[in-house]
């Protein structure tokens, strides 16, 4: 039972625990890797794009996986009220 709460408290509820946060946001910069590597991959290897516009384009998607994340499973608190702005401030 303790380790089903501990599971649930990890992945699944919002919390404040800085610890959490941190694990959470290291697993979310992974999965936003591995979207910004794959696209970079696949772009450059398959439709033979050029590596420089094929990071910049596997960029933008990666860094929006990265950001909803981040808002919607890793933190809390929203400093700015305004989405724009803080996605900029974030990128």
């Amino acid at each position: 039972m303790i380790k089903n709460s501990l599971g649930k408290e990890f992945l699944i509820k919002k919390t404040d625990d800085i610890i959490i946060q941190f694990f959470r946001y290291g697993f979310a910069g992974g999965i936003a890797f591995a979207v910004d590597f794959s696209l970079l991959y696949i772009l450059t290897d398959f439709f033979h794009i050029y590596y420089l516009v094929s990071a910049a384009i596997s960029f933008i998607p990666g860094i929006a996986v990265n950001y909803v994340l981040s808002i919607h499973w890793v933190f809390n608190n929203r400093v700015l009220k305004n989405k724009s702005a803080e996605f900029f401030f974030f990128t």
